[in-house]
């Protein structure tokens, strides 16, 4: 498995899988969770895990099923709904002893799963910090869109190469001279490995139901960061606005000259925007 420096990712059995994550730093009762979004794994917030880490925090990041070197049981087939998810999670933070609320950071799906999680387990979450996140029902980039569909959907997932994943990682960022070559390669690496992640992948969108967040969304008191890049091409700013006018206790934070991941492609911004935001609550 990949490593950052002393970095080490682990196996954690929860439920019907092996978890894969990385724990760092001893903040105590100051947890962070960062959850990857859709076709990504926990090597999306490689920028950030020493960062918070030094900041104070206890920082936790897992591959979700479906994704990055997690594994499902042999004979397990999972629905991939959202309450699956988010059971995921409440099992895997158990398996780490964490009983106080924790910071959520999610991108894309990630914040998505989080939303739903801070929802539907109020008390256990500290604060949620949306990164470009899903939570409304909203047309997906082509691609995705297309997984929707059977016989299509199963076909697209098998055809997926690291040319496909450098695409979408170069439409995931704003400034694409970023994206290196070792990027894609780090990317890709799960996927082309296991082919549960491929069928995880139309198998997420056929199931994960965004209405069931957007119409919770009014009564989602919990503290939320909505962080965007202004030229998101996967996720149109204009959701952002959305979730400022929906959600009723939100900070709204843009970023000029930003795609899809502002965790990647302005981690200093980034990390300095979740500081402030955590130190004001």
């Amino acid at each position: 498995m990949l490593d950052w420096g002393k970095q080490q990712l682990r196996l954690q059995p929860v439920s019907n899988y092996r978890i894969s994550y990385l724990r760092l730093g001893d903040g105590g009762n100051q947890v962070v969770l960062l959850i990857h979004g859709g076709g990504t794994w926990l090597y999306s917030f490689r920028h950030l895990f020493a960062p918070l880490a030094e900041a104070g925090f206890t920082v936790l990041a897992l591959d979700m099923p479906g994704h990055g070197w997690t594994r499902t049981n042999h004979g397990f087939r999972p629905n991939y709904s959202l309450g699956m998810m988010i059971r995921v999670i409440s099992e895997f933070l158990d398996s780490q002893g964490v009983s106080s609320p924790v910071h959520f950071v999610g991108n894309s799906w990630g914040g998505g799963w989080a939303l739903h999680f801070a929802q539907m387990h109020p008390r256990r979450v500290a604060s949620l910090s949306l990164l470009a996140a899903s939570g409304f029902r909203h047309p997906e980039v082509w691609l995705y869109e297309s997984l929707r569909y059977p016989i299509v959907g199963e076909l697209s997932t098998w055809l997926v190469n690291r040319r496909t994943a450098r695409s979408f990682y170069r439409c995931a960022f704003f400034n694409t001279e970023l994206v290196s070559e070792q990027m894609v390669d780090e990317a890709y690496a799960p996927i082309s490995k296991n082919w549960e992640n491929r069928r995880a992948q139309y198998r997420l969108m056929r199931n994960l139901d965004w209405r069931e967040t957007e119409a919770r969304m009014g009564q989602t008191q919990t503290p939320t960061l909505v962080l965007w890049g202004k030229q998101d091409r996967l996720w149109p700013v204009s959701l952002a606005h959305r979730f400022g006018d929906r959600l009723p206790n939100v900070r709204l934070e843009l970023f000029d000259r930003c795609g899809h991941l502002p965790h990647e492609e302005m981690p200093e911004t980034t990390r300095d925007t979740l500081l402030k935001f955590w130190s004001n609550l």
